[in-house]
């Protein structure tokens, strides 16, 4: 849910960004291959019925435009421009979009996270902050989570995708910003 004028604008505005810039990736109906490894964006111009998938790393899905929900494991996940699925290891997945038409198609990208990535910034998050209290880590991860989508994740996957386009920002800048998608994930308290 959005909050005041200023946030709800913000949010709004990296909303349509997102949009526009999977409506340039994604060209082809169903998955587009990107410039960086593990990344794929989607368009739908129909919804499409269930079916099989897999997923080979953890990884986080955002869907720009439409919705879609995901079963793993009898638990069923659904996102949409207003939140984003995190899949927290190697998966079988069933997969359906709901919501797609020719004029507004569903927009969507799968971003596979190294979780030697992960790990390194879990680390200089425990090293740099001090807590007051022991910080107990789950012992059973779930398979996958849902949360709000907030403004800094939606601003970091907008420059991401954008920096993918040119080769300099492509080496330079995207593991950088990946980094920073990886750090505003592990913000939430499903992390």
């Amino acid at each position: 849910m959005e909050g005041g004028d200023a946030t709800g604008r913000a949010n709004r505005e990296q909303r349509q960004r997102l949009v526009s810039v999977l409506d340039e990736l994604a060209v082809e109906e169903g998955l587009n291959e990107t410039r960086w490894p593990g990344c794929t964006v989607y368009r739908f111009t129909e919804p499409v019925p269930l079916h099989s998938d897999e997923v080979s790393s953890l990884s986080l899905c955002m869907v720009a435009q439409g919705r879609k929900i995901v079963a793993i494991n009898g638990t069923t996940y659904a996102y949409d421009p207003y939140s984003y699925l995190v899949m927290t290891r190697p998966l079988r997945i069933q997969v359906e979009v709901l919501e797609a038409s020719p004029a507004k198609p569903f927009l969507s990208l799968v971003l596979q996270v190294p979780s030697a990535l992960v790990g390194d910034v879990l680390v200089e998050l425990h090293t740099t902050t001090t807590f007051e209290e022991p910080v107990d880590l789950p012992q059973n991860v779930p398979d996958a989570f849902v949360s709000a989508m907030e403004e800094p994740l939606a601003d970091a996957a907008n420059r991401f995708l954008r920096a993918m386009g040119h080769d300099d920002q492509r080496r330079i800048l995207c593991p950088m910003i990946l980094r920073e998608i990886v750090f505003h994930l592990l913000q939430h308290k499903q992390a």
